[in-house]
């Protein structure tokens, strides 16, 4: 199921890409061959990310931890989740502030549950998902206009107790 949830967001940011005129770089290339080279853009870095229990892939903290950004200074966050993103968008400025990025926002991506190893998150009817997938090409389409125009992203607040309720399941 991982590899759907991976799928789902290699399109969503080749459509914000297409929208933007820009090309999308896989980094999932460039973390399994552990390629840490810089990279460099003109435009605004969008990072398109699948979240994992409400938050960033650890795998990907790691890879933008280690990986310079260069040219442009200013990015953005794409998350495609489940439809709860946690502590993501705080995760996200705290990369943004450390690399000394001007942080430009979120954008949450609803997509279909693709969790399938508990019965505590059942999947969707196949009407449901196919209403999901329909709001998500709207959403993404909103967020690549925000990036187009240079605006900024805006998620829902969330809360401490909100964060705080996924560290047994996330971890610190």
């Amino acid at each position: 199921q991982e590899e759907n949830a991976l799928q789902v967001n290699k399109e969503a940011a080749k459509e914000i890409a297409r929208i933007n005129d820009d090309t999308a770089l896989n980094l999932l290339t460039k973390i399994q061959t552990s390629d840490y080279s810089e990279i460099s853009s003109e435009k605004p870095f969008v990072i398109c990310l699948p979240i994992y229990v409400c938050e960033f892939p650890r795998f990907l903290i790691d890879f933008l931890k280690k990986t310079q950004l260069s040219g442009n200074r200013e990015i953005y966050f794409v998350f495609t989740s489940g439809g709860y993103s946690g502590r993501s968008s705080r995760q996200a400025k705290a990369l943004a502030i450390r690399k000394k990025m001007i942080y430009k926002g979120c954008a949450d991506i609803r997509m279909p549950r693709n969790y399938i190893a508990s019965e505590v998150y059942p999947m969707l009817g196949e009407a449901e998902m196919k209403e999901r997938i329909v709001k998500a090409k709207d959403t993404i389409k909103e967020a690549a206009e925000i990036i187009k125009t240079g605006g900024k992203l805006k998620m829902r607040h969330v809360f401490l107790f909100e964060s705080l309720i996924i560290l047994p399941i996330a971890g610190p």
